[in-house]
């Protein structure tokens, strides 16, 4: 977009290799690809429809859900350049397109329907649309979008109905079309006005004030985003200002140790025991991916990494086979009656399954990895600039860039170079914040690095087999937690206790298939210690397979620590009470559970007396990379 510093390249333009393409690969063969014969809504017609009623649906819901769902596997088969399992996606959504007979893509039953949200469903469905487009090059997935959002009946004026003036810019920018333009415009006054007048926290007057927000996460980013793609498209500062405001704040007040605001389902602080949905790890990247094409600020990709580096696979089951539906960075139990949120402690949320309720989680979930592989480059002034990194090709006009180095087990990157002639570019490579001492090669000459908004550059006329060199050296660090606990850092990566896992199947649990089972983890090793911060690490890195969150440990690092004697789980009578969407004898028939026997829950961090009275023999311990494990302690309480 015009004011953007950094712009998006095509799907068709990245192709990942190494564990970013083994992670998709787990993906298309796993849960997420395999939905449509787990449960309801993906094993049932949807999109296809002409009603809901034909579906036996009565609200927008499942069109919400099974829109994650076929975004998450367009993305994902384009990436993989795998056709048929393309075919599973792109064919509900041309028999949506084929029964849109005056432009309306949807069930009659929306398309009448003006209420809050009867729009919403659409602003998830339409990213798989534009994917096809950024995939394949066919516009008429663009001038199908066009024509929807250009319909005069169809009103984008109150809370989530607004998020599709993200994709309305998008495609009004790519077809250079005035008309879509002004419309996205026209709305976004009028979201703005109604939040104002509703004192929601995505008004932009509050979203300058220094108030903390509390608010519905998905809610919180999908909307909280707008006035950064409004700012790219029309350069207006003062909603940039807003947005960069709010994501602040988020960063400040509900920001966990695995990089991911809490969110159960509102945002609530950030002390060791709060959770995150799934689907706020895939929606808060999403949303900062806006930030960092609007500012070009490197600090937003920092932030990115750490969510997916840390929180995305800490929530997935080995080789993509469960999720959970809520996460923490400390869970020594993840089972059906191991939910800590208060608000659900009556539901299986925390343990790994193949389906969950609400639906929403186990579809979302799957747009993880292809959003990060979308945007490790962008375009940037006189080249491109490496952003995300992960071994991947990135191929432009007239050259290929073939990434490698294993990153984030490793901290030596590589850049490839492959040119038909000598080609001139300015390519820009993000130093971390985390990085005190990065060094650039070009054909092993040293360059001067200078660091601004998180980026270097290198200027240079590339040949044939040109090769950039960035190093990144980690280093291990102590810091303390919101509630006076110590977690500890590698790099990107947070560290976690190396717990030995029981999984067992939960024969009890309605949702699961012989291929795809529900899980409970139960701790067989010793979780109850206290650290320092001030530990001298033994550190051991060891070989990187292609699947190294779920096949070995690529980082292992041994430190002193003592254990608490008395620090056990807590047993709890569940409240029983119905979460903020309830769980009704509707739910249950379609296969929602409900937890009756007593809670087993992770305690909250003992008190400095208790610690002192009961602490322990030392003994050395080995952290590992959080997202290698299922069970955690990764704030530890201080000695």
């Amino acid at each position: 977009m015009k004011y953007n510093i950094l712009n998006e390249v095509k799907l068709s333009q990245i192709e990942p290799i190494g564990w970013l393409r083994k992670i998709l690969e787990n993906e298309r063969d796993g849960m997420p690809g395999h939905l449509d014969e787990i449960g309801y809504p993906y094993d049932l017609p949807c999109w296809q429809l002409k009603s809901m009623a034909d579906g036996g649906f009565e609200a927008w819901w499942p069109y919400e859900q099974t829109g994650y769902w076929i975004d998450s596997v367009t993305r994902v088969a384009l990436l993989l350049r795998d056709n048929e399992f393309l075919q599973k996606a792109k064919s509900i959504i041309d028999e949506s397109i084929e029964n849109a007979h005056d432009g309306f893509v949807g069930p009659e039953d929306l398309k009448k329907d003006t209420t809050q949200c009867s729009r919403w469903p659409q602003a998830v469905y339409f990213r798989a649309l534009y994917a096809l487009w950024s995939g394949t090059g066919d516009r008429h997935y663009l001038e199908v979008m066009r024509k929807h959002y250009l319909l005069e009946y169809n009103k984008y004026e109150r809370d989530r109905d607004g998020v599709n003036i993200e994709t309305m810019l998008r495609v009004a920018d790519i077809l250079e079309d005035s008309e879509l333009r002004e419309k996205a415009k026209a709305s976004y006054a009028e979201v703005q006005k109604n939040a104002k007048a509703e004192n929601m926290d995505y008004y932009t007057g509050n979203m300058l004030s220094d108030v903390s927000t509390y608010m519905h996460g998905v809610t919180l980013n999908e909307m909280g985003k707008l006035p950064a793609v409004y700012y790219s498209a029309f350069g207006d500062k003062e909603q940039l200002k807003a947005a960069i405001h709010l994501y602040e704040k988020i960063h400040k007040d509900h920001i966990l140790p695995d990089g991911v605001h809490s969110s159960q389902e509102k945002t609530c602080g950030n002390d060791s025991l709060k959770t995150h949905e799934s689907c706020d790890i895939t929606d808060y990247t999403w949303s900062l991916s806006y930030l960092l094409a609007a500012t070009g600020n490197g600090k937003y990709a920092d932030r990115i990494e750490r969510a997916i580096f840390n929180a995305a696979p800490g929530a997935i089951a080995p080789h993509f086979r469960a999720i959970q539906y809520l996460s923490a960075v400390n869970q020594v139990r993840a089972a059906r009656n191991s939910t800590t949120a208060e608000a659900f402690r009556n539901t299986p949320r925390m343990a790994y399954q193949p389906h969950h309720y609400p639906e929403c989680c186990v579809g979302n979930i799957g747009r993880v990895f292809p959003n990060y592989i979308l945007h490790m480059y962008w375009k940037s002034a006189g080249g491109f600039s490496a952003v995300l990194y992960g071994d991947s090709v990135f191929t432009d006009d007239g050259y290929t860039v073939t990434q490698s180095g294993s990153y984030p087990f490793g901290d030596k990157i590589t850049f490839n170079f492959r040119c038909d002639n000598p080609k001139h570019l300015r390519v820009g490579l993000r130093i971390p914040e985390w990085c005190k001492a990065p060094k650039v090669c070009v054909n092993g000459e040293n360059k001067t690095i200078v660091i601004e908004n998180g980026f270097t550059f290198v200027e240079h006329t590339f040949k044939n087999e040109d090769i950039i060199t960035l190093w990144l050296p980690m280093a291990f660090s102590a810091h303390e937690s919101s509630d006076k606990g110590i977690y500890f850092d590698y790099g990107p990566l947070l560290l976690a206790l190396k717990i030995k896992e029981k999984w067992t199947v939960d024969n009890g649990e309605p949702r699961q298939t012989a291929d795809f089972p529900a899980y409970d983890v139960e701790p067989e090793s010793a979780w109850n210690y206290a650290v320092t911060g001030k530990e001298n690490p033994v550190i051991r890195r060891n070989a990187v397979s292609d699947d190294p969150w779920w096949s070995g440990y690529p980082l292992e690092v041994d430190i002193p620590a003592r254990i608490i004697n008395g620090w056990t789980t807590e047993i709890v009578t569940p409240e029983c009470k119905d979460d903020s969407e309830g769980i009704n004898n509707k739910q249950v028939e379609l296969g929602a559970t409900e937890i009756k026997e007593n809670l087993e829950l992770t305690p909250p961090l003992p008190t400095p007396e208790f610690i002192r009275k009961n602490i322990d023999e030392e003994k050395t311990v080995t952290l590992v990379p959080y997202g290698c494990t299922h069970l955690r302690i990764s704030v530890f309480p201080k000695m």
